[in-house]
């Protein structure tokens, strides 16, 4: 393993985390950058929300946390597979880091 993989995988990204859900929670950075970013003005709503908003609710919502939990379990199948297959086990490390990640973003946005 690279010298440096923790700090630039693991440290660096959650401190950066970290420091944006201070400033969200304690600014209200949050809610102004979401004004300023996804509100219509003219029709007084937030983008995707309201008629015509499909692909919010359904696409991307629906659909994509199907597609992640989808992909969620591939992963933890080919983990399972690396671990009882002793040939596969050079991929033993960047699936317990792939694993890791999808259960991370899965909890922290559920």
């Amino acid at each position: 393993m690279r010298r440096g993989f923790r700090i630039t995988h693991a440290v660096l990204p959650g401190t950066v985390f970290l420091a944006g859900a201070w400033a969200g929670a304690f600014t209200g950075m949050d809610t102004w950058l979401a004004r300023r970013w996804a509100f219509d003005a003219v029709t007084g709503r937030f983008i995707g929300t309201g008629p015509g908003a499909w692909w919010a609710e359904q696409l991307i919502h629906g659909l994509g946390g199907a597609g992640i939990r989808i992909a969620g379990l591939l992963l933890l199948l080919c983990w399972i597979f690396v671990r009882r297959n002793h040939a596969w086990l050079c991929w033993q490390r960047p699936l317990d880091y792939a694993v890791s990640a999808v259960a991370v973003c899965v909890i922290l946005t559920g």
